[in-house]
């Protein structure tokens, strides 16, 4: 059984384990940094270390809806993951090797999923975003999508180059 963080972006529910994530916090001002691509929001001091902020309507192809109360997910870094990543022989519990978080329209509850649970993204459904899933999970009365942080968090170097 795995525990997942939701939290929503405009009216999809969309969740990360919670192994992964260090804190979630009112979004804090964010400064903005040329020739990055545009999904890449900024960067914000946090206690003195500097975070890069994902966008994630912008990384998923989604369409942005005013969101009145945003908050960001800050994940913890590979080092930090490092422990857990031995004593549990989990080496899926990855992020990234410096500070990153990302911005979402609002926080839910942690939800605990049996790993039978998790479906494969339908196949033949055209889902915005749907390339940055590790799969969906069918919750009483909604369907939670996971995201597979490794692809969210991987900067191609197409991408580099075009911004």
């Amino acid at each position: 059984m795995k525990q997942y963080a939701t939290f929503h972006l405009g009216k999809n529910l969309l969740g990360v384990e919670v192994l992964l994530v260090r804190e979630i916090n009112r979004l804090m001002s964010v400064t903005p940094v040329p020739h990055c691509p545009p999904y890449v929001r900024g960067l914000i001091n946090l206690r003195g270390h500097v975070a890069t902020i994902v966008d994630l309507n912008v990384r998923l192809k989604m369409r942005a809806e005013e969101c009145v109360q945003p908050h960001q997910v800050i994940l913890k870094t590979n080092d930090e993951l490092a422990a857990l990543r031995s004593m549990w022989q989990r080496q899926d519990l990855l992020t990234c090797a410096d500070t990153v978080g990302f911005v979402v329209d609002g926080v839910g509850d942690v939800v605990e999923v049996e790993d039978h649970q998790l479906e494969p993204v339908p196949a033949g459904q055209e889902i915005t975003g749907g390339e940055f899933l590790r799969g969906v999970v069918q919750l009483e009365n909604r369907l939670l999508a996971v995201l597979n942080l490794e692809r969210v968090l991987k900067m191609e170097a197409n991408e580099l180059r075009a911004a």
